[in-house]
């Protein structure tokens, strides 16, 4: 979706965020960072699909351990899905940084 600026979650104020998608899978990217007046080595999110039981992704704030995917899944059956991923117990000064989201189908494309 071109000329989306992202989705920014943090302690004070939006702490969670929901898409729908039709498809088999999803990659969301983007960062996590965290002011340096608040050391926590990570930022804890849990990612729900479909309302089922959230589950707990850990995402490092130092660059050299940091993921670049803050969550992905494939593999899900073909269909309509809701994705819904929350701040796990916000911090003060922490926040994240969704730039884009990523689709998958079960359909082959041509090129």
């Amino acid at each position: 979706d071109f000329g989306w600026e992202g989705k920014t979650l943090e302690k004070g104020k939006e702490t969670s965020y929901s898409f729908d998608f039709e498809g088999v899978g999803f990659v969301i990217s983007g960062i996590v960072s965290n002011d340096e007046a608040f050391p926590d080595p990570a930022m804890e999110i849990e990612l729900s699909i479909d309302g089922r039981n959230p589950e707990t992704e850990i995402l490092p704030y130092d660059f050299l351990t940091r993921k670049m995917e803050i969550a992905f899944r494939y593999g899900l059956p073909e269909g309509k899905h809701t994705v819904t991923l929350s701040l796990k117990e916000p911090k003060q000064g922490s926040r994240l940084k969704i730039e884009k989201i990523l689709f998958y189908n079960s359909k082959a494309g041509k090129i």
